[in-house]
């Protein structure tokens, strides 16, 4: 019985500090355009659009494409998102840069809708559905970045990390700090959800693409 609940005790002081334990990691990851993907791991992005759904919850690592942002995109999706956080009343930071062909950090995903629903959502604050811009929305929270980036090759649609890598990344992540506040997308409470595989064309996105132009176009790679 005292081998036992040794046992018990070495377990119970090897985990965090947490009320739960943390989400298994997989290893699967999603290339995003910069200067999105930067946007994603630190806090400031909390949708991520995509054409298509997935039945992924849990941590989703991003890694940032080869191609260099252009300057120009950058200030109009930035004006984009400080306008986003002007109607709650917040100050976003943004990140000192926006690196490209490495992995950033990760995210989890704790749901997917259409974006038709998320537009629809009751409870949810109008700033949050403009974020809204593809059929599909990955709903993402708990962002970390890496502390120390490691370049990789993406990849379209979600695809594996190798292990090594994984297991190497995940000892280096931190909170992002560019938004007060942690986001939790089960403060707005449930919306009503639309029949599945329907593939909506959400009116909002154009109504944004008038405004800002090439803001709306997201970052994802093989949307």
């Amino acid at each position: 019985m005292e081998a036992v609940t040794r046992t018990v005790f070495a377990i119970a002081n090897s985990c965090p500090a947490s009320s739960s334990m943390p989400p298994k990691d997989e290893g699967k990851c999603i290339s995003m355009h910069q200067p999105w993907a930067s946007l994603l791991v630190h806090g400031v992005k909390r949708i991520e659009g995509r054409s298509w759904p997935t039945d992924l919850r849990g941590r989703l690592w991003v890694h940032a494409t080869a191609k260099a942002p252009d300057p120009q995109h950058v200030r109009e999706v930035e004006a984009l998102y400080r306008t986003i956080y002007e109607m709650e009343g917040k100050t976003v930071r943004f990140p000192e840069s926006y690196p490209s062909g490495v992995l950033l950090g990760c995210v989890e995903v704790v749901d997917c809708l259409q974006g038709t629903d998320v537009e629809g959502w009751e409870g949810l604050p109008d700033s949050i559905k403009l974020e809204v811009g593809s059929p599909y929305c990955f709903l993402c929270e708990q962002p970390q970045r890496l502390l120390v980036l490691h370049p990789v090759r993406g990849w379209p649609g979600i695809w594996k990390l190798p292990k090594k890598i994984v297991d190497t990344a995940g000892v280096g992540l931190a909170r992002p700090t560019c938004v007060e506040g942690e986001h939790s997308w089960k403060r707005f409470g449930r919306p009503k959800v639309s029949l599945q595989g329907q593939r909506p064309t959400s009116g909002r996105e154009n109504m944004w693409k008038e405004k800002y132009g090439n803001a709306l176009n997201r970052g994802g790679v093989g949307q």
